[in-house]
């Protein structure tokens, strides 16, 4: 069952960045991508939160293989028989980072675990869980996700840049 609805599948046409000049997207197409993988599950506002985000190509193209990647390597990982170190075997097959959680500050902080707060079945849900790239916009992004054992999906919560973290909200404190 794919929680997508029609309205916000269509995508916005790209547009360009007059500071650089280059051609730009945003994450819609990599979500749309998703849709194919029977292993996935998207909640809808993963679409609204991708809007959003400006970013190039090869972006999308590593958002692209990051969506594969967690659709089969990391689906064997989470539902497989294997004990495996999750996020070390998950790079070495794949060669993206994943995080199962956030730093403990983060975690402390009401106010930022709300960013990783989902309704899904009903439920409100936190995921600290994530696919990372990069560390920069518009050349990264994370790929947030929580893991639904019972229906052996991998549920994708949200694509953007980068959410808050302990360190980035004292950076921007700070400045």
């Amino acid at each position: 069952m794919i929680l997508i609805s029609q309205a916000a599948m269509s995508p916005p046409g790209p547009f360009k960045n007059l500071n650089e000049g280059l051609e730009m997207n945003d994450f819609v197409p990599a979500l749309n991508r998703a849709t194919s993988h029977p292993t996935l599950v998207l909640l809808p506002c993963a679409f609204r939160h991708a809007k959003r985000c400006a970013i190039d190509r090869a972006t999308l193209q590593q958002a692209n293989l990051a969506i594969d990647a967690l659709a089969t390597a990391g689906h064997e990982l989470f539902f497989g028989i294997s004990r495996l170190d999750i996020e070390k075997a998950f790079r070495e097959k794949t060669g993206f980072d994943l995080s199962l959680r956030e730093g403990p500050n983060t975690t402390k902080d009401k106010e930022l675990m709300r960013l990783r707060r989902w309704d899904y079945g009903g439920e409100r849900i936190f995921s600290q869980a994530h696919v990372k790239w990069g560390n920069r916009a518009p050349r990264c992004f994370r790929l947030h996700f929580l893991v639904d054992r019972p229906r052996r999906v991998i549920v994708i919560c949200r694509l953007v840049h980068h959410l808050e973290t302990y360190t980035s909200k004292a950076g921007r404190k700070a400045a």
